[in-house]
């Protein structure tokens, strides 16, 4: 309940301030039908990401087998970019993104990466935010390694991580956040081992911190589900 309370609240959010901007929109005089229009398609995004967190927790219950996919990671960073748009806008980010030509696809779930992924950059805007800072960017690289993954990091010109944070970071109820939960990074490290993946994190030499998914292109993880339960269980026990 926990988790799944974490993983909706985002998309909630969002769902919220989208509608109540679609609204404000539609209240002007004459109203901006094109900024309402975006709004709406906003809405209809985030109320579609709810649903599908649902879906997969449905199946994670029911031991439902979630297959593995080939997922285009350029194309998963822009869809995620514009899910998040209106958030990115409004606390004045920018997100750069590199990638190499032609860049295998990773071996996983889009819907469970692309919610990590989301997971990772609120984190780094929610960091930056809190600590003042004067230069909000994050950047995302994809890249490859000799060992047969695709390699996705996610760094931000934050405040960083305390050795404290660092080793801890990945463990269920763990946050920094005077109101957070702890679940998120918990559930992303889950998500990404349960593919045969690598997550990780490391300060960055100037500022800010960089998490790094590692993902295999061939398949290495059990077919399974969002999170392995037993697991989780056992860490939080």
């Amino acid at each position: 309940s926990a988790s799944l309370a974490h993983e909706l609240n985002q998309p909630l959010g969002a769902l919220l301030m989208n509608a109540q901007a679609c609204l404000r929109w539609l209240n002007r005089n004459p109203p901006d039908l094109n900024a309402a229009i975006r709004a709406a398609e906003r809405t209809m995004r985030d109320g579609e990401r709810a649903s599908q967190i649902v879906k997969t927790t449905k199946a994670m219950l029911s031991r439902t087998p979630i297959a593995s996919e080939k997922v285009d990671l350029l194309e998963l960073v822009e869809e995620t970019r514009t899910l998040l748009e209106y958030e990115i806008e409004r606390q004045n980010v920018s997100v750069d993104l590199m990638s190499p030509p032609n860049l295998p696809p990773a071996n996983a779930s889009k819907s469970e990466l692309q919610q990590v992924l989301i997971n990772l950059i609120t984190n780094a805007m929610q960091a930056m935010e809190e600590a003042g800072s004067r230069v909000r960017r994050i950047s995302v690289r994809l890249s490859t390694s000799e060992t047969g993954f695709v390699v996705m990091s996610v760094s931000d010109t934050g405040p960083g991580l305390s050795s404290e944070a660092i080793e801890n970071v990945f463990e269920p109820y763990f946050t920094t956040k005077p109101f957070g939960m702890g679940m998120g990074l918990a559930i992303c490290k889950s998500t990404v081992e349960s593919r045969g993946g690598k997550l990780s994190v490391r300060n960055n030499d100037n500022s800010g911190a960089t998490f790094e998914i590692a993902l295999p292109v061939e398949s290495k993880g059990r077919l399974t589900r969002m999170y392995d339960v037993p697991q989780m269980v056992a860490r939080i026990g």
